[in-house]
């Protein structure tokens, strides 16, 4: 009996599987109006079940028209088929799939495979889907494609088969990152539904049973709806209690965005997220394709800046630019507000990067200065961040400023200097100040570099046609000859307090260098040999050196070793020109001595006076002879007729003492 119950079960499948032909125009036609929502689903019997009536395309449509969504459905579906023969064009069931998508503009269109090949060919069923993702946008660009992930084979009333559920649920998942798809999830709702003692399969344990094709049509509901098909008022034939615990059991595994009045809400299983941070998916007001959003507090927030992933899956920070990722360049700030400090991004990405950015959001054409990824208000020459360019920029205070000067590096990773002309590095040869003002001193470049060398140089800017005198790479205001700082000339040419002069006299060398005089005409060294007289003064020359007055030196004198009082001190004489010194002795001083008693002469030992010397501290001592006593006599008892009497004598400075006897007084 069971048996027989088994086969007449299965008739109905078997009635479907030799008549079952595509069916259009399922829904409701709103062709004039913009606000239809347009579905195309493509699978096979488990997309279109007509076992029951209504048939799963018509509950999808009422659940829909409860809701008050305005549709339009059709499908391509045969049983048992999958979904690389719909796309195959060359077959017969491909060639109606690919009419079906190019038919009209879809807003969805729905992709479900054969369960098999769903859970064991992953290969093949990424690769159907991958071209039919590519026609469906070649027909309908902002088309938002979803794969249904359906329900595992029955394993009973006590059994629900995880290892099937499991496998299709990787599978679907990872072709849809691939290919850019979202997933419905009518697996995990027919698994809840399951759970709660409800049974939503036929007796074959695949198709779906009344309950089975309402969970799957409230799964599809809030995935293209984006909203709980509790706001439906149909229930699908079932009871008012088994209806509503479907439509809760759908909307509690949606994840994703939700329009609540004007805001898009992130939703995590059905509740509100709290996270702050980027989240894929789609919000098809801004894109029907999925994109990464910023959302603070679960909320769609149009914020500029830096965020990192809203699930933690990612220690990196990412920037969007009014809530949405971007692969920008630049700098910005935390999304959050939570920082004031800007950080360098490149395509998208933080970066520790050193160098120029403009701000990633495109407001500002300013470039700013970045040092490990932040913003830094150095000043120097710095390249762009990004590497697109190998130029060196000047920065001042952290900005990019088109002045000329010279610069250090901006990352303080050399102590050389350059030369920046409207703010970029130039291999300009000449005298230039520092670009940031900081000085007023000019400064000698070589090809762009600072250089310690001596001589005539012009700007480096080009800004005057003057000769400047440089001396160790520093302006400085000499008078005297000079050859050219660069050494592009062996001329020697005459410098007035620093600057080229069309002289006609005698000078020496600006350098200092030398007290030889040389004769100058016009400005310029001449070689001439005789006799000359300038401003009433007789020279005479050899090849233009002055022979005659002698070389005439300005000594100026230093004491360089002071004299002591033993030995010779000495001053050096040094011609303040060219340097040449000669030294004469300075007699030493002798010592200059102060005498103190050191020792105090006693009654009976010497005393002693030590000699110091003020300036050097040496020391001798001499000896003070002892004083001797200073005896003084007392009658300390008195004689008497019958005993002798005594005298004692104490020293008046040291109390030394002795005793003498006084005679026995004779009595008259």
């Amino acid at each position: 009996m069971r048996k027989i119950r088994k086969i007449l079960s299965l008739i109905p499948i078997l009635i479907l599987t030799l008549f079952f032909i595509p069916v259009s125009n399922v829904g409701d036609v709103y062709a004039s109006d913009t606000d239809t929502v347009n579905i195309l689903m493509i699978g096979n019997s488990l997309t279109y079940s007509s076992i029951y009536n209504p048939t799963s395309v018509d509950v999808l449509k009422s659940l829909c028209k409860g809701g008050g969504k305005k549709v339009y459905i059709d499908y391509v579906a045969y049983d048992s088929e999958n979904l690389s023969t719909y796309a195959d064009s060359s077959t017969y069931r491909g060639s109606m799939a690919y009419a079906a998508i190019s038919s009209r503009t879809w807003d969805y269109v729905i992709l479900q495979q054969y369960t098999d090949y769903a859970t064991s060919d992953y290969s093949t069923t990424k690769n159907a889907v991958a071209v039919l993702t590519n026609y469906i946008k070649k027909c309908s660009p902002d088309a938002q494609v979803l794969l249904k992930w359906t329900w595992p084979y029955s394993g009973g009333y006590y059994y629900w088969c995880w290892t099937q559920h499991n496998a299709m649920k990787s599978n679907y998942y990872a072709i849809a990152s691939a290919v850019g798809a979202s997933v419905i999830d009518s697996a995990d709702v027919f698994e809840n539904a399951w759970e709660k003692g409800y049974y939503p399969y036929q007796d074959d344990g695949n198709h779906p049973n009344a309950d089975g094709v309402f969970c799957d049509a409230c799964a599809i509901y809030s995935n293209v709806f984006r909203e709980s098909p509790v706001n439906s008022s149909y229930n699908g034939g079932l009871s008012d209690t088994a209806a509503a615990d479907i439509k809760r059991f759908a909307w509690d595994h949606y994840t994703g965005f939700g329009k609540d009045g004007n805001d898009w809400i992130y939703y995590e299983n059905g509740t509100q997220s709290s996270c702050t941070g980027l989240v894929k998916d789609i919000i098809p007001e801004l894109s029907c394709q999925k994109k990464w959003y910023y959302v603070k507090d679960g909320v769609f927030t149009n914020a500029t800046g830096i965020t990192k992933k809203a699930d933690g899956s990612s220690s990196k920070w990412y920037f969007v630019k009014n809530g949405i990722y971007k692969k920008s360049t630049g700098i910005a700030k935390k999304a959050d507000g939570s920082s004031k400090t800007w950080f360098f991004v490149k395509d998208g990405v933080y970066t520790k990067s050193a160098g120029l950015a403009q701000k990633a959001d495109g407001s500002s054409k300013t470039w700013y200065f970045v040092k490990d990824g932040t913003y830094t208000k150095s000043t120097g020459l710095a390249q762009k961040a990004d590497g697109s360019s190998e130029t060196w920029y000047f920065v001042k205070d952290g900005v990019y400023t088109k002045s000329a000067g010279l610069a250090q590096k901006a990352d303080g990773s050399s102590k050389t200097w350059y030369f920046v002309k409207d703010g970029v590095y130039t291999k300009a040869t000449g005298i230039a100040q520092k670009a940031d003002g900081s000085s007023k001193t000019w400064y000698f470049v070589k090809d762009g570099t600072y250089t310690k060398l001596t001589g005539l140089a012009q700007k480096a800017d080009g800004s005057s046609a003057k000769w400047y005198f440089v001396k160790d790479g520093v302006y400085t205001k000499s008078t005297g000859i000079a050859k050219k700082a660069d050494g592009s000339s062996s001329t020697w040419y005459y410098v007035e307090k620093g600057v080229f002069t069309k002289s006609t006299c005698i000078a020496k060398k600006a350098d200092a260098s030398s007290c030889r005089r040389y004769y100058v005409v016009g400005g310029v060294f001449t070689k001439y040999t005789g006799e000359i007289t300038i401003n009433g003064v007789s020279y005479t020359l050899n090849k233009g050196k002055v022979t005659n007055p002698a070389v005439e030196h300005n000594y100026t004198s230093e004491t360089t070793k002071e004299a002591t009082c033993t030995e010779n001190g000495e001053i050096t004489y040094t011609c303040s020109y060219c340097g040449k010194t000669y030294t004469k002795e300075i007699p030493a001083t002798g010592h200059d001595y102060k005498g103190e008693t050191t020792k105090e002469a006693a009654c009976t030992e010497n005393g002693e006076i030590t000699y110091t010397c003020d300036a050097c501290g040496d020391t001798y001592t001499e000896e003070i002879p002892a004083t001797g006593h200073d005896y003084k006599g007392e009658t300390t008892k008195e004689a008497t007729d019958t005993e002798a009497g005594e005298m004692t004598y104490t020293c008046d400075k040291c109390g030394d003492s002795y005793t003498e006897a006084i005679p026995i007084t004779q009595v008259s």
